[in-house]
């Protein structure tokens, strides 16, 4: 069994095919037939060190989150999604659209921060310069995928900062609607992140 490229296919016309191979295991069998109709050829069940030892049966396993990830990104934005040339696409890449496509399916991730710089509203809100808070954020998802920004129009991505302080409190005495503040971890470093319908604007 051999793959071709996948380049510039979509992932649902694929996605089978790389699945049956990924699901490949010493107790699946694999019969060739027609629809309906009786089978052209006997039963072929592959032996666990065949399984073991083919780079493709590993390749499948790998490419198959990969792309149920991008299957997912297409169900949220009316851009046609086609599958890139994953030479280039680099790792940190690839495990962002993984990670996404959790999200998409409706997980939530916890995950640590370190920072972030965040922009004070036209309300001029400052937040306490000595107390820690929780801080909720939501931004729009944009992808890129090989080079190839794809916006997600449905969706945008929360995060929950579940615990925050200002870097500079001093700052935060002259700080005026438009300015920039950076903020660190409070006592936690946790922050939860989701995926959530973009908020009614005249809500």
């Amino acid at each position: 069994m051999t793959m071709t490229s996948l380049v510039g296919k979509t992932p649902a016309d694929v996605l089978p095919a790389v699945q049956l191979v990924a699901d490949l295991a010493p107790a699946t069998g694999l019969v060739l037939a027609v629809r309906g109709g009786r089978p052209r050829t006997a039963v072929w069940r592959p032996e666990e060190s065949e399984v073991r030892a083919s780079p493709l049966v590993e390749l499948t396993r790998w490419t198959t989150g990969f792309l149920q990830a991008v299957l997912a990104v297409q169900a949220h934005t009316f851009q046609r999604v086609t599958i890139p040339d994953l030479e280039q696409v680099t790792p940190k890449q690839i495990g962002e659209i993984i990670l996404l496509g959790r999200l998409l399916r409706g997980e939530e991730i916890r995950t640590t921060w370190t920072q972030v710089t965040m922009m004070l509203g036209p309300s001029g809100h400052v937040p306490p310069a000595d107390l820690e808070f929780g801080l909720l954020a939501t931004n729009p998802i944009q992808l890129n995928l090989a080079g190839r920004e794809i916006r997600l129009d449905d969706v945008q991505r929360r995060i929950l900062y579940h615990s925050a302080r200002s870097a500079y409190p001093q700052q935060l005495a002259s700080a005026q609607p438009g300015d920039t503040i950076r903020l660190v971890p409070g006592s936690s470093a946790e922050a939860t992140i989701a995926v959530v319908p973009p908020a009614d604007p005249d809500g």
